[in-house]
């Protein structure tokens, strides 16, 4: 047995081998730890940078980008994921879904990639994203998978923040080169100075986009979300309700049918199969031009008068 009698008696060789064998233990330890997925107290596993490094996160991940996510259950970031240092970090994804049935918790963090989109002049602006033409994303979900995302921002990336996902929660997209967020529902989120468009889903609700270089919001179903100072169309959907467009390089509002929403000084005119509800003013060259084009299906405003368009 060794006793602490025995440490200061055994020769400097024998003190020697123990350090080392000490040393060897311990880094034998923090490997193990590096490899096996760390979960939080809640059973979510944590993904942070080191752990994208070292891999392991799911069977099958390898060291460095993508963190591939290959099994079903709750993920959460425990700090930020960055690709910009590697190689081709513009083509680089940050997370890959390839399983059913997974949940991502950005926890506030951020994912962030190389790309900087720059707005100028305007309202409505002119977008240029610096380096372009790239394919990675923040997080991608296979075809057919159902992905949800939550809580956090994705900048950056050389295509899209989010795409593909099933569910999409409180995340800001900002500076992607090409789509903001891709996701079937959207909710509370927003997608800002991403190189064509903000945000595109089958429902987007109280969300915004601004300043995006074609379309903000595109959609099936668009409720209570706003599109401010993009190039193009602010709102281009199946059905729009309760929404706002301000500014944008394009019409406002378009769509089959318009409800209760509100376009204002955007520089084409608005269009609906059906419109209602609905109050427009300074769109398509100022408020002594036609607001809208459509069938009015009940009563509006057009630069203040009830006689639209």
């Amino acid at each position: 047995m060794i006793t602490l009698a025995s440490l200061h008696t055994t020769s400097p060789q024998d003190r020697g081998l123990r350090r080392s064998f000490g040393r060897t233990l311990l880094l034998g330890t923090v490997f193990c730890l590096a490899v096996v997925p760390l979960h939080g107290s809640d059973g979510a596993i944590e993904i942070n940078q080191v752990r994208a490094e070292v891999g392991g996160v799911t069977l099958g991940d390898t060291p460095g980008f993508p963190v591939t996510l290959s099994e079903p259950g709750s993920y959460r970031l425990t700090g930020n994921l960055d690709v910009r240092n590697t190689a081709n970090a513009v083509d680089t994804t940050a997370i890959h879904v390839t399983s059913e049935g997974v949940s991502i918790d950005l926890g506030g963090f951020a994912i962030r990639g190389p790309v900087v989109c720059t707005a100028s002049g305007g309202p409505p602006s002119t977008l240029v994203c610096s380096p372009a033409g790239g394919f990675g994303h923040g997080i991608a979900s296979d075809s057919g998978v159902s992905t949800r995302v939550a809580n956090g921002t994705v900048m950056g990336m050389g295509y899209s923040g989010v795409s593909f996902a099933a569910e999409t929660r409180s995340v800001v997209a900002i500076s992607n080169g090409v789509y903001g967020i891709i996701s079937e529902l959207i909710v509370d989120s927003q997608g800002s100075r991403n190189g064509y468009r903000g945000l595109d889903g089958s429902v987007v609700s109280n969300s915004i986009a601004n300043e995006n270089g074609d379309v903000g919001i595109f959609g099936g179903v668009v409720i209570g979300s706003s599109a401010v100072s993009n190039s193009g169309t602010g709102i281009l959907a199946s059905a729009i309700h309760q929404s706002d467009a301000t500014i944008n390089g394009g019409a406002g509002l378009v769509g089959d049918l318009i409800l209760g929403s509100r376009a204002s000084s955007n520089t084409q005119i608005n269009a609906a199969s059906g419109y209602a509800l609905n109050d427009f003013l300074g769109n398509n060259g100022g408020s002594g031009q036609p607001q809208i084009q459509g069938v009015e299906i009940g009563a509006n405003l057009c630069s203040g008068d009830t006689s639209c368009p």
